[in-house]
């Protein structure tokens, strides 16, 4: 789904609904952080399959598994699945996460991150640009479910934080 890829750049084009748009001042980012920016080594899926990624309207978008990137965050080691639309025409890939923050001060269903096509044998992965699905500010909006497999074992205190902490 092309709902993913964009981020909330006005207010009147934005995703929110009517009661927030008119209470909606900015978003809110963790404190961009060097340590964040990490330095991984991406590995080709050797054979990639399409499946289907389950949505939060109980649709699917058909992807494949473009890879995997292997780095360490706060000094333990992790690893995260890319994934790109099956058949794809464009240089999108997408890199979505869960983290010891989702829930808590940041959106529970997951943050993405966005990488083009191709990558590298080794890859810099930004966590300060973690942003939330569209989902996030609207449940109207058809979001990728971040698979289970793209769970980081710690926080990523940074990028986006929680939409609704605004309104409370």
């Amino acid at each position: 789904g092309k709902t993913r890829k964009t981020r909330p750049l006005k207010v009147q084009k934005a995703p929110l609904r009517p009661k927030e748009k008119t209470a909606f001042k900015r978003l809110s980012f963790f404190t961009p952080d060097t340590s964040f920016l990490v330095k991984a080594l991406f590995e080709l899926e050797p054979e990639p399959k399409a499946f289907d990624m389950p949505t939060t309207a109980n649709s699917f978008t058909k992807e494949v598994v473009y890879g995997r990137l292997y780095f360490s965050l706060k000094g333990v080691p992790q690893v995260l699945e890319v994934y790109r639309a099956h058949e794809a025409q464009d240089d999108y890939l997408f890199l979505p996460f869960f983290d010891k923050t989702s829930g808590v001060s940041t959106y529970g269903g997951g943050r993405y991150i966005d990488l083009s096509y191709p990558l590298a044998d080794s890859v810099l992965i930004d966590f300060n640009k973690a942003y939330n699905p569209y989902c996030a500010y609207n449940p109207k909006y058809a979001c990728a479910l971040v698979p289970a497999v793209n769970a980081l074992s710690v926080a990523a205190e940074a990028g986006e934080k929680r939409f609704d902490l605004l309104f409370k």
